[in-house]
Order: C-alpha cells, then sequence, then structure tokens
C-alpha cells in the first residue's frame, strides 16, 4: 500500500540517570525550490515530552539540547516519549524528530554511541538534513 506520511525522523535517546546528557542537532533546512532557509528564519526550538531540557544555538546551523543530572533521573525507566520542534519562516511548530526517551541505572553496563546519526525528512515548507551527536 502506497502512504504519504509526514511523520518527524525516529531517534530513540537514552540518557544515564543522575549524568547530564546532551544533543548537538546540526540543520540544514531548504524550500520547496532548493534554496536554503536562512537560519535566522528558524525559531522557537522547544521540546515536547516529560522534561524540559535547555535548548541553545551555539552557531547557526546548530542546537544544543542538554539535560541536566536532575532531569536525567527525573527521566525514569522505561521513561517516555520526546519531538524536537521549532517554527520555520513563522510556520508550525513543525516537530523533525522525536522517539523514546530514556534513563537508565548509572551502574547498568551498556555500549556508548556518539553518533553522528543522519537524519532526513520533509515537512510542510520543505525539506530538513539533520546530523545528531552526543555532545
Amino acid at each position: 500500500m502506497a502512504q504519504v506520511v509526514a511523520a518527524p525522523a525516529q531517534l530513540d535517546l537514552q540518557a544515564v540517570a543522575t549524568n547530564p546528557f546532551a544533543i548537538a542537532v546540526s540543520a540544514a533546512f531548504t524550500d520547496f525550490s532548493g534554496d536554503a532557509v536562512p537560519w535566522s528564519e528558524i525559531t522557537g526550538w522547544a521540546v515536547s515530552g516529560g522534561t524540559s531540557p535547555e535548548i541553545t544555538s551555539p552557531s547557526a546551523g546548530v542546537v544544543l539540547v542538554s539535560w541536566t543530572p536532575a532531569q536525567t533521573s527525573a527521566i525514569g525507566t522505561p521513561g517516555g516519549t520526546y519531538g524536537l520542534s521549532c517554527y520555520i519562516s513563522g510556520f508550525g511548530p513543525f516537530t523533525l524528530i522525536g522517539g523514546v526517551l530514556g534513563a537508565i541505572s548509572p551502574f547498568t553496563p551498556g555500549v556508548a554511541s556518539v553518533g553522528p546519526v543522519s537524519l532526513s525528512l520533509a515537512v510542510g515548507l520543505g525539506t530538513v538534513a539533520l546530523e545528531v551527536a552526543r555532545a
């Protein structure tokens, strides 16, 4: 069956409870003509879900999403879901990435990954290319 789906790119995140956790999202926005959307037109970054991490933009094209130790402790296991959204040229919000957000015990062994993960999606105004890495 053919489908047209306007859904966020899926990216599950897992932090370690009591530790700070951050992701760096590099984003490039293009309109339907293929022209780059200026970074100044990308506003209103927000994370939905049970936590309110700090969101900063240290440089054009990059957003840093940071959870404090207290926030990672509050996420819990299995956690919940999250979504990272923004406005593009005043329209939106558009949810760009989303998935499961969980936190494991600091005593649980595992394999760390730092990315980067490359994602792309179409939104109502064009396309977005994303690269996400642990910051």
